[in-house]
């Protein structure tokens, strides 16, 4: 049972998601190095390093703990900003306190703020984007048809599409449908389509066909 449960929570964890938020904090710590040696002649951001290495942990735990790396919730644009935002704030509030509490007087504020702007920025963006490039790239995702009636269909198919499961509905059907109302004409039907996952809706108005 927990070997089960454990597959379970591997194949719905978004691990893409966690390196492209990983990236696009090093990428805002580039950033940031960038334009902070612009405007200190040159001036080495080597000993900030420390920052980007902080505000990945917390960030990345924080969006571990409100459930936005699995791949089942679904994404609606306030939730994601809501979170997202939320865990900038508190990656940015770590950072504030190690600085205080470490006393290092010498961290230069621009550097600071220019590093976060960058990561609040560059990670909303990222997660908009990265969202809606997923719905485009459906190569590899799981083929999938509909048994059921209409409405329910384009609820599970609205419902599908706010999450980061990666399917690609080839057909939808009702249960009158001789394709999938006779058992050997069905099988037919998946092996030809190369379907991966069947999903049927029985409503209170229709009964299996076998």
């Amino acid at each position: 049972g927990s070997l089960v449960h454990k597959r379970n929570k591997s194949a719905t964890f978004n691990f893409l998601q966690v390196a492209l938020d990983a990236l696009t904090i090093a990428f805002a710590y580039a950033v940031a190095s960038l334009v902070y040696g612009l405007y200190s002649d040159g001036t080495s951001s080597l000993p900030y390093l420390w920052m980007p290495i902080q505000f990945a942990l917390v960030f990345l735990l924080t969006m571990f703990v409100v459930r936005m790396y699995n791949l089942t919730t679904f994404f609606y644009l306030d939730r994601v900003l809501v979170r997202t935002i939320g865990a900038c704030t508190l990656s940015a509030f770590t950072l504030s306190v190690v600085i205080f509490l470490a006393q290092l007087k010498e961290t230069s504020r621009f550097f600071y703020m220019t590093f976060l702007l960058a990561c609040s920025l560059l990670l909303v963006v990222q997660r908009v984007v990265s969202r809606k490039a997923t719905r485009w790239l459906l190569k590899d995702a799981t083929r999938t048809i509909f048994i059921g009636d209409e409405v329910d269909y384009k609820q599970y198919k609205h419902f599908m599409e706010q999450t980061m499961m990666r399917n690609k509905f080839i057909s939808h059907h009702t249960f009158s449908d001789p394709r999938v109302a006779v058992a050997e004409k069905f099988e037919k039907y998946i092996i030809s389509h190369h379907i991966d996952e069947v999903v049927m809706v029985q409503s209170h108005k229709c009964q299996f066909p076998y």
